[in-house]
């Protein structure tokens, strides 16, 4: 079994190739339906990435900037 810190690393790893796939379609000409879910799936991946970006920061004992401060 992998470390955490690993497994998340493997996984935003992933979703960054995604997301670029989903940046090429948008680099293309329209098409209806075809880029509005291109541009969904973009915000999707990246709201995800930055979810896993927080938890490698907290697995590795960083305050994430999405932390209540008081």
């Amino acid at each position: 079994m992998s470390e955490p810190g690993e497994t998340l690393k493997k996984a935003r790893a992933n979703l960054v190739t995604m997301r670029q796939r989903w940046a090429e379609v948008l680099a293309t000409p329209y098409e209806r339906g075809k880029t509005e879910e291109a541009v969904t799936k973009l915000i999707e991946l990246q709201e995800a990435i930055e979810a896993i970006d927080a938890a490698i920061a907290e697995a590795s004992g960083k305050s994430s900037s999405t932390e209540l401060r008081l």
